[in-house]
């Protein structure tokens, strides 16, 4: 009966032990996780910030590509339509000078008229 109570008390003390260094297991397995898990989270929260900076880098840059390329675009438009402000203008002088020439042919006609009356 004694081998009894010893086997009964080695396997208590066995299962014991072994719950206990089983709970410590998953103890520093949960640790280790949770630590694991925040480095993760920085990880991923550094990559957000460095996915963030590059976004906002290369959207300057495009809304200064787009702001340079809509001045390039205004000054041709301002080019454009000072050029064809001087035709116009080159346009309107010609008249009035090809009407002014008719005028002074229709007068030199009517002197020349006259003068062959006299």
């Amino acid at each position: 009966r004694a081998l009894e109570d010893q086997l009964r008390s080695g396997v208590e003390l066995l299962g014991q032990t072994h719950k206990q260094k089983t709970d410590h297991l998953h103890e520093a397995a949960n640790k280790n996780k949770h630590q694991y898990n925040l480095l993760l989270d920085q990880q991923v929260k550094q990559q957000e910030m460095q996915l963030s900076q590059q976004y906002n880098q290369q959207l300057m840059m495009l809304q200064q590509a787009a702001q340079q390329q809509r001045a390039e675009l205004e000054q041709q438009s301002a080019v454009l339509i000072l050029e064809w402000q001087q035709r116009l203008t080159q346009e309107e002088f010609l008249k009035e000078r090809v009407g002014i020439q008719q005028r002074y042919a229709q007068v030199q006609q009517e002197i020349q008229g006259e003068m062959e009356k006299v």
